[in-house]
This record gives structure tokens, C-alpha cells and sequence, in this order.
């Protein structure tokens, strides 16, 4: 808009210069019909260009994981006794172009705000999938990650971990392309994941019959989305054993 604010100005100038030109100068009436043209067509194309700029990319965008209309985070054991839970966002999102050229996706911003604590925003562009294509009349999938690229030696991680004891109720992603100056914006409401089952909670995956002396499970709720979404709230697990050394 301030693109377009500026060319009004400046368009305006024009039309008092072209005044100017018919009050002190002789101009033939063809002279002063082709100078009108001339100054509405320039109007319009730029005024259209302006416009262009300013619009969303033509995309269509669900979010996963998503309960009824609630995008849901999961609650995540706190780190220590001493600390409070603790949640992590992980999303996935279904990208389709309806538009009829191709797209580059440059950008993600998640932002989210709740009570108890400030509106917050994470900036993605460098997570070994942005940039990303987007070709037209198709579906493309973005989520974010958390990966340790040996090759690289660096680790990706998209995942946004919330303060304690803080609960989001919304979320605001705005999706960002190549050659559009506004993001195309998705606003969902948002809680905390609650697992369907009697008493609220799954059941603990082993036994501890099958442990040896010593032995005792390791794991940690930090998962990316991954893989598409398949491993979204997933644990890393494993078991670890005390030698008495």
C-alpha cells in the first residue's frame, strides 16, 4: 500500500504538470486527448501492478495435528522435579497451490499468544526445506524439524518449545512466497493435546518384568513431526543399564 501511496503522489504531479502544459502552451485537441490516455493507462498499470504485489499467494492450507478445530500441542513431562510441565509445537501442513503459475515458498512464521504469557513468533527459513517449491495446481507438505545432519555437523530445529506452564489458545501461521509482499495467513485456535483413552494417558509401552538388574528406560518427548507427520508426539526410547562403575 505504501508502494501504491507513492505512485498516487507522484501521479498527481503528473496531472498538474499536464495541466500546466494545456494552460501555457498551445496543444492541439488530438495533442491533450492522447496526453489524457496516456496518463490514465500509466495510472492503471501501475496502480494494477501495485495491487498484484499486495496480494496472498493463491494457496489452500490445513494444519495437522489438529483435534475437531483446536491445532493441539502436546504437554511434555517436565525436565526435572524441580521444574514445571512444560509443551511442544510440531506441525504439519498440507500446502496446495490453486493458482496456475509455480510458487517458491521462502518463508514460514508461526506466532501463537495465550494468558500468562507474551505473543511470540518464530521466524523458518533455513531448515533444509525452505525454500521450497510449490508447482501449480498441486500439494506440497512443510512441518517442522527437529535432525542432526552428520555431513553438515549441525542440528535443524523448527519445533517450538513453550515456557512453562504457559498454554497457547492461538495460532497465527503466515506462509510467505516469492513475489507477494502479504504472507497468505492461517489463524486456528489452539490447546493442549488430551489422549482419547480412559483416564487420559496411554499406557507405558514395556514391562518392568522384562528389565535386567539395573536397567531402567531412557526417553525423551522432543520429537519432530518427521516423515510427514507420522512420528508427531513420538518418543525416542531406550534402555540403559547401571554397571556399578
Amino acid at each position: 500500500m505504501k508502494k501504491l501511496k507513492n505512485y498516487l503522489v507522484a501521479s498527481f504531479g503528473v496531472l498538474l504538470l499536464v495541466r500546466n502544459a494545456l494552460t501555457t502552451h498551445e496543444i492541439s485537441n488530438e495533442g491533450v486527448t492522447i496526453m489524457k490516455k496516456l496518463f490514465v493507462i500509466s495510472f492503471l498499470i501501475a496502480a494494477a501492478v501495485c495491487f498484484a504485489k499486495a496480494e496472498r499467494p493463491p494457496l489452500k492450507v490445513s494444519v495437522e495435528p489438529i483435534e475437531g478445530e483446536f491445532v493441539v500441542f502436546m504437554p511434555a513431562a517436565a525436565k526435572s522435579s524441580q521444574q514445571s510441565t512444560m509443551g511442544q509445537i510440531a506441525l504439519l501442513l498440507k500446502i496446495e497451490n490453486t493458482g496456475t503459475k509455480d510458487l517458491q515458498l521462502n518463508k514460514v512464521k508461526i506466532s501463537y499468544d495465550g494468558p500468562g504469557g507474551p505473543p511470540t513468533d518464530k521466524v523458518i527459513t533455513n531448515d533444509r526445506i525452505l525454500p521450497q517449491n510449490l508447482p501449480k495446481q498441486s500439494t506440497q507438505y512443510w512441518h517442522q524439524v527437529r535432525s542432526w545432519v552428520q555431513e553438515e555437523q549441525k542440528m535443524y530445529d523448527t519445533v517450538i518449545y513453550l515456557p512453562e506452564n504457559f498454554e497457547p489458545n492461538l495460532v497465527f501461521i503466515n506462509l510467505y512466497c516469492d513475489g507477494y509482499d502479504q504472507p497468505f495467513l492461517v489463524m486456528k485456535p489452539m490447546r493442549r493435546h488430551s489422549s482419547p483413552v480412559a483416564g487420559g494417558s496411554y499406557l507405558f509401552p514395556g514391562k518392568a518384568k522384562d528389565m535386567k538388574p539395573g536397567e531402567y528406560w531412557n526417553t525423551a518427548s522432543l520429537h519432530s513431526t518427521s516423515s510427514y507427520g507420522s512420528q508427531l508426539f513420538a518418543y525416542d526410547m531406550g534402555v540403559r543399564g547401571w554397571d556399578g562403575t
